[in-house]
């Protein structure tokens, strides 16, 4: 559109265009349009789309503030929405009463301004968040599994099984049911005789240790979750899937499998990580006071 309205206007042949363009913007369009065939066609199929555009941006801005207002629930009310897309019309509609597009769109970059503040702040935010990524690379860059301390003494043969196994769904669950929970829940045992607050979440495909500190952001968390995956054409199994034991910690997977640990090195494995929070912990307050 841009490109045609130009070679209109540099070909002499859109005086109206230029002059609908410095006095009457809406009005533009339509004056452009009036340049091709069907122009009444192209006209009501502009309106359309005008239409479509401010309805699903102020649906969009609807849903956002419903999301603000309601504390970020998932499924803010339908009526709250209906509110605040009202409300949007409303001031709209008094604003393009009392002094026109002009007043509109003065207020739209007045209301918008003080967004470069929280941009701002946004901003900042990153960076601390970056570093606090830093930090936590830093704290668990030196990560070895506890079956290098734990398993040193079993049997290659036993080592060696524990890595060609494909676990079926039923076998994992076992594992989770019959070792990492009671393993897990020694930890949390020992935890809350030491005076901390510790949880132990179990369901059906995950067991869960959550340790609080009072601060969410000092809260550790070691769970086992089972994840699926299909098994490899080279393996000497008949199902297609097979389960992995994976360690997930707050800032996300670990990409490690701990299926055929024994319950104490499971056990070592979690106080292991837990070490590595607390070290994380202590660079944080280290980084804070400098």
């Amino acid at each position: 559109f841009g490109n045609s309205a130009i070679k209109l206007a540099l070909e002499g042949k859109a005086q109206e265009l230029l002059t609908a363009v410095n006095t009457n913007v809406p009005v533009a369009l339509f004056k452009f349009l009036e340049h091709f065939p069907f122009s009444s066609a192209l006209s009501l199929l502009a309106v359309a789309l005008v239409i479509t555009f401010f309805v699903s941006s102020s649906d969009s801005g609807s849903l956002v503030i419903d999301t603000l207002t309601s504390g970020g629930a998932e499924e803010p009310p339908v009526w709250q929405r209906i509110f605040w897309a009202v409300t949007e019309g409303v001031v709209a509609a008094v604003l393009l009463l009392a002094g026109g597009l002009e007043a509109l769109q003065t207020m739209t970059i007045a209301s918008a301004f003080p967004m470069i503040i929280m941009i701002g702040l946004g901003t900042i935010g990153l960076l601390k968040a970056l570093k606090e990524d830093h930090l936590l690379l830093d704290s668990v860059q030196n990560h070895t599994t506890s079956v290098q301390y734990t398993q040193a003494n079993a049997s290659w043969k036993e080592r060696l099984s524990a890595i060609i196994k494909y676990p079926t769904q039923n076998s994992a669950r076992l594992f989770l049911k019959d070792t990492v929970y009671p393993a897990l829940a020694e930890v949390k045992d020992e935890l809350l005789k030491n005076g901390l607050q510790a949880e132990l979440v179990d369901k059906e495909n995950s067991t869960r240790l959550l340790v609080s500190k009072g601060e969410v952001n000092d809260d550790f968390v070691y769970e086992i979750l089972l994840r699926t995956f299909e098994t490899p054409d080279y393996a000497e199994q008949n199902h297609k899937e097979f389960f992995r034991a994976e360690v997930f910690l707050k800032s996300g997977g670990q990409d490690y499998d701990v299926f055929g640990y024994t319950k104490e090195q499971i056990v070592a494995d979690a106080v292991t990580q837990y070490e590595k929070h607390c070290h994380l912990l202590h660079l944080q307050s280290m980084n804070s006071t400098r």
